[in-house]
């Protein structure tokens, strides 16, 4: 037996519990955050830049890219996607795991 929601003032069509707990649990919120914090990394063989986030209620969301330019373009299209309209945070951070080196080299006259 499927246990079902209603609420009789909004008279919608009442979804099974079960269903509805799934749905949250797939990343639809409804409330909604001011900033999600990525991680990014870069895979050592391929060399592609890797993004994930963790979503506190269960899921998360996880893009690859070529390049930097690329990755900001699949972050900022899966969070549109994870989100239920008009609920999408309003930044979004990057965060690399690992820090960029930069080598000067000193050049003699």
């Amino acid at each position: 037996m499927v246990k079902m929601s209603h609420d009789p003032k909004t008279q919608k069509t009442p979804l099974p519990t079960d269903r509805l707990l799934a749905t949250q649990a797939q990343g639809c919120h409804d409330m909604t955050m001011n900033e999600i914090t990525f991680q990014v990394s870069r895979d050592q063989e391929s060399g592609w830049l890797t993004a994930s986030w963790d979503d506190p209620a269960g899921g998360g969301i996880t893009t690859q890219a070529k390049d930097l330019r690329e990755l900001q373009q699949q972050v900022v299209e899966a969070t549109q996607c994870h989100f239920d309209p008009g609920n999408a945070p309003r930044q979004i951070r990057l965060h690399f795991m690992e820090d960029p080196v930069l080598v000067a080299t000193e050049e003699v006259a």
